[in-house]
């Protein structure tokens, strides 16, 4: 899912007039969509350029230590929330003016989105967790290991949000 995408659901929580002009009306996900979550949630602008970025790490003779690849995946993890939470807040402040009403504050929509803008961190360290030469070394558990976080994240990520009736 792009950002785009993504902050308009944050938007549509932050400002519910907003809602009812873009909502689609859907249903939650069934069992067979539980394992497609992650990716719902995974910034896929902000992964365009990790994996453009990942690549010319990859190229550094000798490679950089386990713990700067940490720290950028983080990095870009978080970087990725607070982009889905400034473009949410963007598009709700937007379609307040648009609708001649009070447009929301940042916290509001920080309020409102607050599930979205962190899974969008959760997934993108998932994700780049899950990539080879990653931050973690898999060792013998390479084919499995990534795998199994990713589904394990994704029925976390989708049976939250269907408790929390957020699968929008």
């Amino acid at each position: 899912m792009s950002v785009a995408r993504l902050s308009s659901t944050v938007a549509r929580r932050a400002l519910p007039r907003f809602a009812a002009k873009s909502a689609a009306g859907g249903t939650g996900p069934t069992a067979q969509q539980l394992l497609a979550n992650i990716g719902a949630y995974v910034p896929t602008d902000v992964t365009t350029a990790y994996v453009a970025a990942a690549g010319g790490i990859a190229t550094i003779d000798g490679g950089l230590p386990r713990r700067t690849l940490l720290i950028i995946a983080v990095s870009v993890a978080v970087l990725s929330a607070f982009a889905t939470w400034v473009i949410g807040h963007r598009k709700a402040r937007e379609a307040a003016q648009a609708g001649g009403i009070n447009p929301p504050s940042a916290f509001t929509t920080l309020q409102a989105g607050w599930f979205e803008i962190g899974a969008a961190a959760v997934a993108f360290f998932a994700w780049a967790t899950a990539m080879p030469e990653s931050w973690l070394s898999w060792g013998r558990n390479v084919v499995w290991g990534p795998a199994l976080m990713v589904f394990a994240l994704s029925v976390l990520i989708g049976g939250v949000a269907t408790l929390l009736n957020r699968n929008d």
